[in-house]
């Protein structure tokens, strides 16, 4: 599906990251979801909306979403700051 991100309408994408997030999340006991590349940055919301609509509002919170970019980022800053 990554390499489809921008060539498919943006409505399609979200519809496919939505029903891939709320099957992921409904086999049980998931504590993280993380986007796995570039293309996906920006979609934790939508990713934390899924698991919020199969789970409920308390536990579909709890489910720790990682934007790649974002992390990654959060990283460098951080080997920055220590000198590495």
């Amino acid at each position: 599906m990554a390499t489809e991100l921008h060539e498919v309408e943006a409505e399609e994408v979200r519809r496919r990251m939505v029903q891939a997030t709320r099957r992921l999340v409904g086999r049980g006991n998931v504590g993280a979801v993380c986007l796995g590349c570039a293309g996906m940055a920006g979609m934790d919301e939508m990713v934390r909306e899924a698991c919020v609509e199969e789970l409920g509002e308390e536990e579909g919170r709890r489910v720790v979403v990682v934007d790649g970019v974002q992390a990654g980022v959060a990283w460098l800053e951080g080997m920055m700051r220590i000198g590495g």
